[in-house]
């Protein structure tokens, strides 16, 4: 959004630079959580299926723009709602489950 309404090259280079700053720490709590409650051995395996969420990112953003053409962005908005819910519920129930209780 800030993005979008940025004058000029200077304050889009300077928004997308906060915007990254904000994006690389809010992973600190997810990375923090898979190493509390993942045992060592398979920690590596969850951190490459991490790394595969930016890989993603050119898909979705393909298919977003398909549906945003055909259907318009309040089914994009839809879409994307629902299919963070379906995702990160499960995720998220066994990362709780899964986590050490002091």
């Amino acid at each position: 959004l800030v993005l979008s309404v940025a004058e000029g090259p200077w304050a889009a280079a300077a928004a997308f630079l906060v915007y990254q700053a904000i994006v690389k720490i809010s992973n600190i709590p997810v990375y923090s959580l898979v190493l509390d409650s993942v045992k060592p051995e398979h920690r590596g395996k969850f951190f490459h299926l991490l790394s595969i969420k930016p890989l993603t990112f050119g898909g979705s953003a393909l298919l977003g723009g398909y549906i945003a053409d055909a259907f318009g962005y309040r089914v994009v908005v839809a879409a994307t709602a629902v299919s963070l819910l379906v995702i990160a519920t499960p995720l998220l129930t066994v990362a709780v489950c899964l986590a050490p209780r002091h």
